[in-house]
């Protein structure tokens, strides 16, 4: 299928630099996208494709996006969750988190959905995979949501390395044993989370994305 003006744009962008000059051109085509949501959807999304050391032009692009089609809030709130994925990526966790918080900043009761997970992610690259209340907070949050939410296999593993370093504060070893295998286990080459097959059927193959700095933590921890 040919890609659309649009398309080959964006694909352009991604290869030669997000500058003003791009920008300008860029908005004259987005008038064709339909309405705002689609518009600063195209912006997130193209910003996602750059380049992890192209970070710069990446939150150029969505601040962009932001700025011209961010007027209504559930339009932002998703633009804003790509700029922490980007963060992420890149590895600037402290980022990352200030905007994950900063999408819903009243209270933790107040997150829903995938927020509870990059929040409890994010706080243990913060705090250097130590504990803290707030780490213990973000853990209770994630246990309340349903079992579906809780079966992907990134989800089961980061429960387990929170589980671990909580029990490790509170010094409760059977607690803390547990922890160490369920962690140990999913990361055996041939461990299939609880969603493999429904996944499988659908082409997406489970894997666990472990930074440098949990393999650093998973190296020194001992049951």
């Amino acid at each position: 299928m040919a890609k659309t003006k649009i398309e080959c744009f964006e694909e352009e962008l991604t290869k030669t630099g997000v500058t003003n000059e791009k920008l300008q051109e860029y908005e004259k085509l987005l008038k064709r996208a339909g309405n705002d949501w689609s518009r600063i959807q195209h912006c997130y999304i193209t910003a996602y494709w750059l380049p992890v050391e192209r970070l710069e032009e990446s939150i150029k692009l969505i601040e962009f996006g932001i700025a011209r089609y961010g007027s209504e809030p559930g339009y932002a709130v998703h633009a804003y969750d790509m700029l922490g994925m980007i963060y992420e990526r890149a590895g600037c966790y402290q980022k990352a988190y200030e905007i994950y918080t900063s999408i819903f900043p009243n209270h933790i009761g107040g997150y829903r959905g995938s927020y509870p997970w990059c929040l409890l992610n994010m706080k243990m690259h913060t705090d250097g995979f130590r504990y803290s209340e707030k780490l213990e907070a973000y853990f209770e949050l994630c246990l309340s949501e349903n079992e579906f939410s809780r079966s992907a296999l990134n989800n089961q593993f980061m429960l387990a390395v929170a589980d671990y370093i909580i029990a490790d504060h509170y010094d409760d070893e059977k607690r803390r044993n547990n922890a160490y295998d369920d962690i140990f286990e999913m990361l055996e080459p041939g461990f299939k989370g609880a969603l493999f097959d429904i996944l499988k059927k659908h082409g997406h193959e489970e894997q666990l994305k472990l930074t440098k700095e949990c393999r650093i933590f998973l190296d020194g921890i001992k049951r």
